[in-house]
């Protein structure tokens, strides 16, 4: 038995699932996690949290004297619960039930709080499944749940084991691409949309070698600590190619490099930046980072004195995605950016005949407080036309170029100084 619950341990369930699936009987497996449980911790206290998992020991058991499961605290925060109902309706009701029992209040110290919980669900029918491959099911289970936002349940299927071999393989992909120099940098411009020449450029990152998109590799980099080193692999590749150009004699415009709200978590960043700033002679007016809103949910002291580390060593902000997250109008009253960008999702359900009064106010908006903004995914004339009317400062997208090496943008930089 565990010692801080007294429901039956990890040893016992394994023990327990392994007998049921040698005798080739059907069993539901839910495997069952508190969300944040770190957060709990180190925000309360570990002894509220030895109480959160006390008491759901103590409610968990309570139910396995009332209904058909076996419950026991698989170690940590995780616990599973075995049961011999199979069919979907019948599970369901299972996890309903177990879903409201810990849904309850929890009492400590006289002040209530409300915990959530992950549940990932695998049945295995007359055996079919080894003990092993039957938690592996469920763990893929509950880890989708946290990935789309915890406080829910959800069944396995074969798509899960999938989405994780290809998250495995990508995991392997970037850790070899940081040691193997296997990343490369594409320039896309951004444009002053009355002069119709390159303002600067962003930087986005592709793999070299692998034909997984941004869109693949990046969330998979953020779920790990390798968006830390690759936001500094970047950072070094961008400084390195202004100076670069400035060696060759070519006066550069400025970059804007994205930084990841996973990447607060490197406190030396800044550091590394002003280091990378100094031993390659490039001044800081040629950097701008972009950031998005989901820093300021996160952590908004931390992410104040970010920005203003990032001021101090004079460098540039720009606030990304405006508009698609939790936007607040209040955030720009007070966050130091120096620009606004509105991300091609907005453009293409507003910048159309009968809505586009839509981004006319925030271009009006960003210019009233004194902003810059850069509207992205601009593909055809008629946008041009209509964001012209409204005096947006800068476009970026298709229409103008796409993202490209370092030797095609270097052109467009002689072709907009010229």
């Amino acid at each position: 038995h565990d010692y801080l619950t007294g429901l039956p341990n990890r040893q016992s369930a394994i023990f327990h699932l392994s007998s049921l699936l040698e005798n080739k009987s059907s069993v539901s497996l839910i495997a069952l996690d508190v969300d944040d449980f770190k957060g709990i911790n180190d925000s309360i206290g570990h002894a509220f949290g030895d109480a959160v998992l006390i008491e759901i020991g103590e409610r968990l058991d309570r139910m396995m004297k009332k209904m058909d499961i076996f419950a026991s605290r698989f170690g940590g925060d995780e616990f599973l619960l075995i049961t011999s109902v199979v069919s979907p309706e019948e599970t369901s009701l299972y996890v309903n039930r177990v879903r409201q029992e810990l849904g309850r209040p929890f009492l400590y110290n006289d002040q209530v709080h409300l915990i959530s919980t992950s549940m990932g669900v695998a049945s295995s029918v007359n055996g079919e499944y080894s003990a092993a491959e039957l938690l592996a099911n469920a763990d893929l289970a509950m880890y989708a749940c946290k990935h789309s936002g915890k406080n829910k349940y959800a069944y396995f299927d074969s798509t899960m084991k999938n989405n994780m071999l290809k998250k495995n393989e990508i995991i392997g992909i970037l850790q070899r691409s940081c040691k193997e120099d296997g990343f490369e940098i594409l320039y896309q411009p951004q444009v002053d949309i009355f002069t119709g020449k390159v303002a600067g450029f962003e930087a986005l990152l592709r793999l070299k070698d692998h034909s997984y998109e941004p869109g693949q590799f990046i969330p998979v980099a953020e779920g790990t600590e390798l968006i830390q080193l690759i936001g500094r692999i970047v950072t070094q590749k961008v400084v390195r190619q202004i100076a670069k150009w400035q060696d060759s004699g070519i006066v550069p415009l400025p970059v804007s490099i994205n930084f990841s709200s996973r990447q607060m978590a490197d406190t030396g960043y800044v550091s590394y930046l002003q280091g990378l700033l100094r031993k390659y002679h490039v001044a800081p007016q040629m950097i701008e980072i972009e950031i998005t809103e989901s820093i300021l949910l996160e952590n908004n002291d931390k992410a104040m004195n970010l920005f203003a580390d990032f001021r101090k060593i004079g460098v540039g902000l720009t606030l990304d995605d405006f508009g698609t997250g939790y936007s607040s109008i209040s955030y720009l009253t007070y966050i130091p950016v120096e620009k606004i960008k509105i991300d091609k999702t907005l453009t293409d359900t507003y910048l159309q005949e009968g809505k586009d009064d839509f981004i006319g106010i925030l271009i009006d908006l960003a210019h009233c407080l004194d902003m810059k903004i850069t509207v992205e995914g601009i593909e055809e004339q008629n946008q041009l036309s209509r964001l012209q009317k409204y005096g947006c400062d800068y476009v970026q997208g298709y229409y103008f170029c796409r993202p490209v090496p370092e030797d095609v943008a270097v052109k467009q930089i002689v072709y907009s100084i010229k």
